[in-house]
């Protein structure tokens, strides 16, 4: 979403993923690192490839970078994340490096309509936070809401669990089909048609299956599927069946 920080007049650049998995290009970033920047954004595991930032690659680049700058990582799809060396942004926090993680109840905990979320950091980055905080910025429906799904521990296990069945499902099912698509630390999977994205998502309309282009997230030509029950899953399948 480039064109928030665009809005308040800040400058952005972009450092584009490195080859097929797209892989975050830690020395580029560090060379475009200039006395003005403020904020580095990262996104793992990554919407809409999928992939996630190993571990080392958030080592290396904490320790290169200079005070004045701090990392914001984007970690809302971090329950689907099963690579063991993924990591979210918390032993950092522990080690007091600087470094904010953002989160949402809309993905994993299914709130999106409530439009809530949270972050977490440092002592001293929170207390900075707390002075740009609005006042009344959420409803106590959302607050009372995000609070309960906190608890619900079951839920959450189950909704892991369903997401990764489904994934199985769909890659074998993708494999058979020939279909070139990238396997997925998140709650959906990109896939890369042999048409064009635009004609692939009204084709798949007809059947009553929704796909979304992400040309305008710099993946031209991909399209991105949610994972959902079986029987959703099976219906993706069924219209791919019929369109390829």
């Amino acid at each position: 979403y480039i064109s928030f920080p665009h809005k308040v007049g800040a400058i952005v650049k972009d450092v584009p993923l490195l080859g097929r998995d797209y892989q975050l290009d830690v020395d580029e970033i560090v060379k475009n690192i200039n006395d003005n920047t403020r904020v580095i954004w990262l996104c793992s595991p990554n919407n809409p490839t999928g992939t996630y930032i190993p571990k080392q690659d958030i080592d290396n680049l904490l320790a290169q970078i200079p005070d004045h700058v701090v990392v914001i990582l984007d970690e809302v799809y971090y329950q689907f994340a099963t690579a063991s060396d993924y990591t979210t942004a918390l032993p950092y926090v522990l080690k007091n490096k600087n470094i904010i993680a953002v989160n949402s109840f809309s993905k994993a905990y299914g709130l999106a309509g409530l439009r809530i979320g949270y972050a977490y950091s440092t002592p001293k980055i929170g207390r900075y936070l707390s002075k740009l905080q609005r006042p009344f910025y959420l409803n106590t429906l959302a607050l009372e809401a995000g609070m309960a799904a906190l608890q619900d521990d079951d839920f959450i296990q189950k909704t892991v669990q369903t997401v990764n069945d489904g994934k199985a499902y769909l890659y074998a099912e993708f494999d058979k089909l020939g279909i070139d698509y990238w396997k997925s630390q998140a709650n959906f999977v990109t896939l890369k048609p042999k048409m064009d994205a635009n004609i692939f998502e009204q084709k798949m309309l007809q059947y009553g299956v929704m796909v979304r282009p992400v040309a305008n997230f710099g993946a031209p030509g991909c399209v991105r599927v949610t994972i959902g029950t079986q029987k959703g899953n099976e219906a993706v399948i069924y219209a791919l069946q019929q369109i390829l």
